[in-house]
């Protein structure tokens, strides 16, 4: 896989060799780092060069600062072409990379991709996740890098990238990738350029429940004119709380400890948290693909609505159970949003609802392929009925047609 040619024809070995101002093979390691000042080009956003390893900050523009790559050295399309020596190193340079840039960026996670497609060189994808900001989980990292690449969002500070590589560059100086280094601990550096975390939301008191409780039962009752014995009712639903990310439902069946109905609630940990609508819900807006970013305790009450609703839908208030529809949770949902958060209510996306146009006049003729497929089965069926046995007549008894015959008129 070290082939002269096929390196020549890579776009990584290219960048490797302008990077170092050499050819790329095993001894472009000895090349001095470039400054970071600015870090307008491969070689100022080189954090490290080894013997099989290099580390780089994604090019400039960068989708989120401390967007990462490891490439190996050699020309090499994956794991499945590594010498000996590349095996033994890849899993260490993975972890050293991975915890720099947890220690630098003060990120949850690092994510670790690599598709090979574009550039059929092994370079891995380190990319930091930040519970706090929605747009790094998950495949939702992909929709930002296409904005950031439209320009639908600003990409990362060329002065925040150059101090990431600084750092980088003083951490793995101390640990290389690839090094036998067990029991290292990272130091985190003082250059770190970690974006600011989210303040962390109110405490889930039982002032803060009674009012969100409170909030959205009055919102469902008004919205629906229940009486007070219904209104009574409604809010005697049980509810289990709980403080972190997932979903929240309504259950009909035994759990969480409850023998009857009730309604787990997820509150976001943080101030602020993302709201998505339901995507298979027909409503008249949704929220755009990264969400709307909301106030805790708006979006708590939100979501509750959207519970209570379903509890008034399976007969919660003594009346009989209605249509299960997740329209009528979303619209609700939304409605409160409109009252009380109409930042938040412009930002929604209106959804237009397509119809089918009925073809009218004669119809097109069918296709080749649908024409020999019903000469196949007319074929088939024809062949059925002359491979199958006729059915012995049925002869009924004498006497049974005797019976079943008129009577003869009589003459008068």
């Amino acid at each position: 896989m070290n082939d002269p040619s096929a390196a020549g024809a890579c776009d990584i070995c290219r960048i490797h060799a302008s990077a170092a101002d050499a050819s790329v093979d095993e001894h472009a390691a000895s090349a001095a780092l470039a400054p970071v000042s600015g870090a307008s080009d491969f070689a100022a956003l080189e954090c490290h060069r080894g013997p099989h390893w290099i580390v780089r900050h994604h090019p400039l523009p960068a989708p989120l600062v401390g967007w990462t790559c490891l490439s190996a050295v050699r020309h090499v399309q994956g794991p499945a072409d590594f010498h000996d020596a590349e095996a033994d190193e890849f899993g260490r340079a993975l972890r050293t990379v991975s915890r720099a840039i947890r220690e630098v960026t003060g990120c949850d996670r690092v994510y670790a991709i690599a598709f090979g497609q574009g550039a059929p060189h092994l370079h891995m994808h380190l990319i930091p996740r930040f519970d706090a900001v929605e747009a790094t989980r998950a495949w939702q990292i992909a929709d930002w890098y296409r904005a950031v690449e439209r320009g639908e969002h600003a990409p990362a500070d060329p002065a925040a990238v150059a101090n990431f590589v600084g750092s980088m560059r003083d951490i793995l100086a101390a640990h290389p990738p690839g090094a036998t280094s067990p029991g290292t601990r990272l130091v985190r550096s003082a250059r770190a350029v970690a974006p600011p975390r989210a303040a962390s939301g109110p405490r889930l008191t039982a002032k803060l429940r009674a009012d969100i409780h409170e909030s959205a039962v009055e919102f469902v009752a008004t919205r629906y004119q229940l009486s007070t014995d219904q209104r009574a009712t409604l809010a005697a639903t049980p509810i289990r709380w709980r403080r972190g990310r997932g979903a929240s439902a309504y259950y009909q069946r035994h759990a969480h400890g409850f023998d009857r109905p009730h309604i787990l609630l997820r509150v976001a940990p943080g101030a602020s948290a993302y709201w998505h609508t339901y995507r298979r819900a027909r409503a008249r807006y949704s929220t755009p693909p990264g969400g709307i970013e909301l106030e805790t305790r708006i979006l708590a009450i939100a979501v509750l609505i959207h519970e209570l609703t379903h509890a008034l839908q399976h007969g919660a208030c003594g009346h009989g159970k209605r249509a299960f529809s997740e329209v009528e949770t979303t619209e609700n949902e939304i409605e409160f949003i409109r009252q009380h958060a109409p930042q938040a209510f412009a930002k929604l996306i209106p959804v237009v609802r397509r119809t089918r146009k009925k073809v009218r006049g004669v119809p097109p003729p069918p296709s080749g392929l649908a024409a020999l497929r019903a000469i196949v089965l007319r074929a088939a069926g024809t062949l059925a009925g002359l491979i199958q046995p006729r059915k012995a007549a049925v002869i009924e008894p004498r006497s049974t047609r005797r019976r079943n015959r008129l009577p003869k008129p009589t003459e008068s």
